[in-house]
């Protein structure tokens, strides 16, 4: 017993050191987390005129069909109506980013509106209100909106006054889908998404080899990534690609043995390693280039190998090491790795050299460092954003984030092309958001959900036509690690 704890305070303080050089890294693959403890509005919406949305059934539509939407509304007196302002459709990225700040909404459609008294109320306050649009095959409806046109619209959802003032406003990006008459699919080739989640913590013990009591507290069924792994666990059939820490899923094993809520939130954890990819990491985080520049170099190696080995172990099969996700990057960190067997990365797109193109960069490139010739792919740091945003309510932003990708998908609509969106490590999602999400992935008609080794093969490799087909880093200046080789040897 004593070795085995004396081998674990040892295990502990390498990984909270080398921990600490990851710390220092810039923020995490993908846009900046959200802060943590977020959750819907609350019941029966704002004390002030407001109006915001708490739920919707379904994120895309077809003539005919109709999504209700579960909206918060500020008590702010009599003859309050609910309108549904519906603007032209969205014709590029760039249009699509500035509408969701209620810009460059173009002109107005239609309207339809509800008296706020005639929608009827939920249990908890809020209402719910049809947003319907009009079958051209059938009579005009005034309680429908025309849109009769395959794409992304913008609609102003607003709360008026008996004036037709507006009191409070926000904008929902709604995806239009209009079925060809011949049955055949609405698009050539959907547009694949692979998302990746990293599941990881800061190391699970403290220096002197005690449990961190705010690790336990994240590894729980409503903690971060007990959230996590329950969405994931409930996917069904749509798949991601997970990269769990080593040392993050060995303690949770550990920890679960003694804890009966821990053992609820793990079992669910690896019922979403059984059925999504999995990709191997180093034992903790770290940050490589700076590993690499301040004689660590060897400690990168016995970190990842020794991550490979602890996770294979932990999830009884082998974790292919050939795909890495990589966060912070330089030449000097992909000349490592690719020298280590690893000839796929997935980099964040804000650490490459910016490019124009008329279309969303949308496939694998080849990454330009002077040495080996690597494939990579790039996350979009701005499509994902919504997944990380903190003003708007849950459910907006999950829309938000599926109209973006569907944006993306009708640029080229015949064309094999793909997305890989990546979590912040400390990402801090509220279930709502997770479960709608993953619920619009599921069936969307142009967009596929796939993990990345699916990706890699179903997206071919950019030509230089729509996407860059070389692309080459942004220089990045690593910070010191917080021990020297000699203090840390």
């Amino acid at each position: 017993m004593r070795a085995r704890v004396a081998r674990g305070i040892v295990g502990a303080t390498a990984a909270l050191l080398l921990g600490l050089a990851a710390s220092l890294a810039p923020a995490p693959l993908g846009p900046a987390p959200a802060g943590a403890g977020e959750g819907s509005p609350p019941a029966g919406g704002p004390a002030e005129p407001g109006i915001e949305l708490v739920s919707m059934d379904r994120s895309s539509l077809e003539p005919g069909d109709a999504a209700l939407l579960e909206l918060a509304v500020g008590e702010a007196g009599a003859d309050l109506e609910v309108w549904f302002e519906a603007h032209q459709v969205i014709r590029s990225r760039i249009t699509y980013e500035r509408t969701l700040e209620g810009e460059d909404l173009g002109s107005t459609v239609d309207t339809v509106s509800f008296p706020l008294a005639d929608l009827p109320r939920t249990a908890t306050g809020t209402v719910a209100a049809p947003l319907a649009i009009q079958d051209p095959g059938q009579p005009a409806d005034p309680s429908r909106l025309p849109l009769r046109e395959l794409g992304v619209y913008p609609i102003e959802v607003q709360l008026r006054d008996a004036d037709a003032n507006v009191l409070a406003s926000f904008v929902l990006p709604i995806v239009i889908v209009v079925p060809n008459a011949d049955g055949s699919p609405v698009v050539g080739e959907r547009l694949r998404v692979a998302w990746v989640w990293p599941l990881v913590a800061a190391p699970a013990r403290l220096p002197f080899g005690q449990p961190d009591p705010a690790v336990v507290d994240e590894l729980r069924p409503d903690g971060r990534l007990g959230r996590q792994a329950a969405t994931l666990a409930g996917a069904g059939d749509v798949p991601f690609t997970v990269a769990p820490g080593p040392e993050t899923l060995g303690a949770w094993q550990e920890f679960a043995a003694a804890d009966a809520d821990l053992q609820e939130s793990l079992d669910a954890m690896n019922d979403a390693l059984a059925t999504n990819q999995k990709l191997a990491s180093p034992y903790v985080d770290l940050n490589v280039p700076s590993l690499l520049d301040n004689g660590l170099r060897a400690q990168v190696g016995t970190e990842r190998a020794y991550g490979t080995e602890t996770l294979s172990r932990l999830v009884e099969t082998r974790v292919d090491p050939r795909t890495a996700l990589v966060e912070p990057v330089d030449n000097t960190a992909v000349a490592y790795l690719r020298e280590s067997q690893v000839d796929r990365m997935i980099l964040d797109g804000d650490a490459l050299v910016p490019v124009e193109s008329d279309f969303t960069p949308a496939r694998p490139f080849t990454l330009e460092t002077g040495g080996l010739p690597t494939t990579a792919v790039a996350t979009n740091p701005g499509l994902s954003a919504p997944l990380t945003a903190t003003g708007p309510p849950p459910a907006l932003r999950a829309q938000q984030f599926l109209a973006g990708l569907s944006v993306v998908a009708l640029e080229l609509p015949n064309s094999a092309r793909g997305l890989v969106v990546v979590n912040p490590t400390d990402w801090d999602p509220p279930a709502e958001l997770l479960e709608a999400a993953v619920t619009g992935l599921r069936g969307h008609r142009l967009v596929q959900a796939v993990d990345i080794e699916q990706f890699f093969a179903q997206v071919p490799p950019a030509t230089g036509e729509d996407s860059p087909a070389v692309r080459t880093l942004e220089p990045y200046d690593p910070p010191r690690p917080p021990v020297t080789a000699a203090q840390y040897l």
